[in-house]
């Protein structure tokens, strides 16, 4: 398709292109309701979104997911460690125990502690990279996790075609 736009072709009405567009926030305190309130007053669609669910809305497709932890509140932090913890607990623990440990008075309110455990935690096998990295290589989380995890489950259902 590139190729065909370099040679001057800026037609696009022979291809049938479809678009999903997902929004994913966290629940924080705030909860899934008011977030969804606030989601669907800022885009002022024809139709109001519904969490974990895709509709057609002017030809196109809308979804989001807000993360939580329990029923209404939470972040994708709280996802991230329910999945990283089992089978390394020990690690956890002494992330946690060093950040309480060393986090001096003044940067207290700045940090954000599951942040920070998943860094922690993370350097042990891949020092110096981000928490998207550590999510994304170390062993801390498998794909048998995800395919356990019924809201890993949900987010996956957002991005498969109406087909499968």
């Amino acid at each position: 398709m590139y190729q065909k736009m370099q040679d001057g072709e800026d037609d696009f009405t022979n291809y049938n292109l479809n678009f999903r567009f997902l929004y994913f926030f966290d629940a924080d305190d705030k909860g899934i309701s008011t977030r969804m309130d606030e989601i669907n007053e800022e885009l002022e669609l024809n139709d109001k979104l519904s969490h974990s669910e895709i509709k057609e809305i002017d030809s196109y497709e809308w979804g989001c997911y807000i993360f939580h932890k329990d029923k209404d509140s939470g972040d994708l932090e709280d996802i991230i460690l329910d999945l990283m913890k089992p089978n390394n607990e020990t690690i956890f623990e002494n992330s946690l125990s060093f950040l309480d440990k060393n986090i001096q008075k003044k940067y207290k309110d700045k940090v954000k502690i599951k942040k920070s455990i998943i860094s922690v935690a993370g350097q042990l096998q891949f020092s110096g990279v981000n928490n998207s990295v550590i999510i994304s290589k170390s062993d801390y989380i498998t794909c048998i996790d995800i395919s356990n995890n019924k809201q890993c489950r949900e987010i996956i259902k957002l991005f498969q075609s109406k087909n499968e």
